[in-house]
């Protein structure tokens, strides 16, 4: 398990050189070109994405130790979400909705087409998002890779890998990083089975 996770991790670091971003403006979400000639409907891993996905999430510190979740004053060692995507073909959009049904709550993100083929999500609804800007790829049929990060500091503090394992599962590994600093803190494993 520890060559995978380290296979993982240089995988990313490669990855993540090539990433860019583009600070999404909320006050005017077109601020970012939403590249016309590539349809996330034409896509080779975002398509095979769009469904309702019931997840269980398990958190792991640096050391590999599990790490609960508190939920409504209980901790646990897994929780579970939802999450709805779509595609809006008339404006070359992806659109996300994670519930949260445990902790009652739930986040709305949209991805843009980026003139270089990559991917840029953005949440201007839920307060403190704005703050935090997403850019993924897919590589191959099966796999996407996603680096999440601070606009106003420059600092990533999430990772994520996501891969088809079967038309109705995947598996989702983040590393999370300090706010602060960027220091490697834990991952994050989340499991997923389609249910629409």
């Amino acid at each position: 398990m520890l060559q995978k996770l380290a296979k993982g991790l240089l995988f990313s670091g490669i990855i993540l050189s090539k990433l860019g971003f583009s600070q999404i403006n909320c006050e005017d979400p077109n601020s970012i070109e939403s590249k016309k000639d590539w349809l996330f409907s034409d896509s080779k891993v975002f398509s095979k994405l769009v469904g309702s996905w019931k997840g269980e999430w398990r958190r792991y510190d640096s050391k590999g130790d599990s790490i609960p979740y508190i939920i409504n004053g209980e901790e646990v060692l897994v929780k579970t979400s939802i999450l709805h995507q779509s595609i809006d073909k008339e404006n070359n959009l992806w659109r996300q909705t994670n519930v949260y049904d445990q902790e009652d709550f739930s986040r709305n993100f949209v991805g843009r087409v980026l003139k270089d083929g990559g991917v840029i999500f953005h949440n201007c609804a839920d307060e403190g998002y704005e703050r935090f800007e997403a850019v993924a790829r897919e590589y191959g049929d099966y796999h996407i890779f996603w680096v999440v990060k601070n606009i106003e500091t420059g600092i990533v503090i999430y990772t994520e890998d996501i891969s088809l394992t079967t038309a109705n599962e995947r598996s989702r590994i983040g590393r999370r990083y300090n706010y602060a600093n960027g220091e490697y803190v834990g991952l994050t494993v989340i499991h997923e089975e389609r249910i629409d």
